[in-house]
């Protein structure tokens, strides 16, 4: 081998070994949903909801919001129709006009928001937003 080709591969192979330590997009996103939820959670957003985790699958490429409600909103009877579809509205109000969302929404990722009850553990509001809902 020429020494005129040793920097050269000297430098492809120091390229490679970078390259294959960078996360993909994927991966970072789920990093930021682990400590978003280390820093931030558990947290009241009000009285009687309380944020839990965010959460991103990987495989299915949808970023999850988790609350647990209680008092007043983790009665199963107050969830009509009318309220569910008021309620998902201003949810996805909420995800077309964030700027801190930009990047998900950009990467065209699955938002979820999941509400569940503190006394039964069953889900009562689930809204799932794909990115032709929120573009």
């Amino acid at each position: 081998m020429k020494k005129t080709n040793i920097p050269t591969l000297l430098a492809v192979l120091l390229l490679a070994c970078i390259s294959c330590n960078r996360m993909s997009r994927d991966e970072q996103i789920a990093r930021e949903a682990r400590e978003y939820t280390q820093k931030q959670c558990p947290r009241y957003v009000d009285k009687s909801t309380r944020m839990d985790s965010t959460t991103y699958d990987t495989r299915n490429r949808v970023f999850a919001y988790n609350y647990t409600v209680e008092g007043e909103l983790d009665d199963p009877a107050i969830y009509t129709e009318q309220v569910k579809s008021l309620f998902r509205d201003k949810i996805l109000k909420e995800i077309r006009s964030s700027i801190q969302m930009k990047s998900y929404k950009d990467e065209g990722l699955t938002i979820l928001y999941r509400y569940v009850s503190a006394s039964t553990g069953e889900t009562r509001l689930e809204y799932r937003f794909e990115k032709e809902e929120y573009r």
